[in-house]
């Protein structure tokens, strides 16, 4: 059995990191900070209870935690996870965030997919691509040259949309004043009445509004593919991680979703309140009982 997860593992590595790209720097720890000052020349993988990555990455990012804090910019694809995820200085590829909090004030010079409870795309930020966004909330201030497509409960638009946008499954959706979608606005829902234009908001194309219905499998496979990669990280971790002081194990040896850790600079200690899948789900379970308690209302 732990051969034949191993091997397809490493088959999953193969077909997402073809081996021609695979040179990788990998760090882990209970925290980990990469400095403003320092500039990882490679693909950069890290996992941690904490993450800080302030300097650039002149490659691919893929980072996961219970805390995801990422202010460097990136040459690559950038592909995080974490309870709480803020994105805060441009990738040139990519994004791509599974979280419970999710924030992104930079560019993105490729598509966006977020998987979140909270998700908030400020102003100032501008996606050169297509946006996809899944979950609890949407906050979007920031400017999108592609299209729009949400399957989250309540959602606020106040931006520049140069595609079309499709809004599925919500139960509340505002289109502030300063909003301009270039193409088509199409929206399912409860009833046509989820949907509120501000004055001053300009729909260039039609807006029609459709009967709920859930995603369809293609749709929902194309999701699954975007954030199989960060589960595959979890494993990649495990394969490839560097050994801990005794060298006989990996720091992050993935056990039924649970990381070993290092622990005050001694051998592997399994921490579970460190481990990413616990934190992540923490995340999306605390987004989740906020909103009920608040009786689904957004606060930004």
């Amino acid at each position: 059995m732990k051969l034949r997860n191993t091997l397809c593992a490493s088959l999953l590595l193969a077909v997402l990191f073809p081996v021609g790209a695979f040179a990788a720097t990998i760090k882990g720890g209970e925290t980990y900070s990469l400095k403003q000052s320092e500039v990882i020349k490679d693909n950069f993988y890290v996992g941690a209870g904490e993450v800080s990555i302030a300097g650039d990455v002149d490659g691919d990012l893929i980072a996961g935690g219970g805390s995801v804090t990422v202010s460097g910019s990136t040459s690559g694809d950038v592909l995080v996870g974490g309870g709480d995820v803020a994105i805060l200085d441009d990738v040139r590829g990519d994004l791509r965030v599974a979280g419970g909090n999710v924030l992104v004030t930079s560019n993105v010079a490729g598509d966006l997919v977020v998987l979140g409870g909270n998700v908030r795309i400020l102003s100032g930020s501008t996606i050169g691509k297509d946006l996809v966004v899944l979950g609890g909330r949407l906050l979007l201030n920031g400017n999108v040259k592609g299209d729009v497509t949400v399957g989250v409960g309540e959602v606020e638009i106040d931006s520049r949309i140069d595609g079309d946008v499709y809004i599925k499954n919500s139960d509340k959706i505002t289109i502030g004043a300063s909003s301009v979608i270039s193409g088509n606005l199409t929206y399912s829902g409860k009833d046509a009445s989820i949907l509120n234009i501000s004055d001053g908001a300009s729909v260039m194309g039609e807006t029609v509004f459709k009967e709920s219905k859930i995603f369809q499998r293609k749709e929902a496979k194309n999701i699954l593919l975007a954030f199989l990669g960060l589960f595959v990280f979890l494993k990649l971790l495990a394969l490839l991680g560097a050994n801990c002081d005794s060298g006989a194990h990996h720091p992050f040896l993935l056990h039924h979703d649970r990381f070993l850790s290092r622990h005050h600079n001694a051998s592997c200690v399994y921490n579970p309140h460190n481990s990413f899948l616990y934190l992540l789900r923490s995340g999306v379970r605390r987004l989740g009982a906020q909103n009920h308690h608040e009786g689904g209302r957004y606060h930004g």
